[in-house]
């Protein structure tokens, strides 16, 4: 049996983040406490299955717990959550289940040191990296973060401006790749996967987003090395 916590949430916002991105905004009857990575269950009227859909926090933690929770969802057309959340007004309620997962940044080991943390990502895998990078902002983190951020086309992008403030407070640098880009861009141009980096033993490596592009960069890795130890994932889709 399931048992974490049901919270009422109330819709308190929905901001356009890219083509077909929100950000959707709730407020919490009770402060919610998780980790960076972790995600929740949001409620959707007639949804199946179970009538529930799983979101990260795009948010870092609050210590004290959060009294709002932020969600970077996409909406495909014809999706039953999809339809929902673009129809539902200001003060709408809904319910919240969680938090749940172990997709969290895990600590150097000092015996054998991490040189570097790999976030690889595709459309909104980036939310948990985000509140990952946030939190480690927050918390003085010196370790070093890169990123590889996938898209389809430069409409689908978003989040640029919060990772570019990010980037003065870390060790962090990113990349965007785009897969179908439309006419010149000044970022990559291909999946994720034709531009990850060399392999490195001692770094870790963390995939969130589409199950095709994590499979692959997963077998590219242990391809190239890498213990599967030091490969961690979060499927989207």
């Amino acid at each position: 049996m399931d048992s974490a916590p049901i919270r009422s949430a109330v819709l308190t916002g929905a901001e356009p983040l890219a083509r077909n991105t929100n950000l959707y905004r709730f407020d919490l009857d009770v402060p919610l406490q998780f980790e960076a990575g972790q995600f929740a269950n949001l409620t959707i009227p007639g949804a199946t299955p179970r009538g529930e859909r799983s979101y990260s926090m795009w948010a870092p933690p609050d210590p004290a717990g959060n009294a709002s929770v932020e969600f970077a969802i996409q909406l495909f057309a014809g999706g039953q959550a999809s339809d929902y959340l673009r129809s539902a007004p200001v003060g709408t309620p809904f319910e919240l289940r969680g938090p749940y997962g172990h997709f969290t940044l895990r600590g150097d080991d000092p015996d054998h040191p991490t040189t570097a943390h790999w976030f690889l990502a595709t459309s909104t895998g980036l939310a948990p990296f985000h509140a990952m990078l946030a939190a480690a902002a927050r918390a003085g983190d010196p370790r070093r973060f890169r990123l590889l951020f996938g898209c389809r086309e430069e409409q689908d992008m978003f989040g640029l401006a919060a990772l570019d403030a990010l980037r003065d407070r870390l060790d962090f640098a990113y990349s965007v790749c785009l897969s179908r880009p439309q006419g010149a861009t000044r970022h990559n141009v291909g999946r994720i996967t034709a531009h990850m980096p060399a392999a490195d033993p001692a770094a870790r490596y963390y995939l969130c987003g589409n199950g095709a592009m994590i499979t692959e960069a997963r077998e590219l890795l242990k391809a190239r090395g890498i213990d599967r130890k030091r490969i961690h994932h979060e499927k989207y889709w």
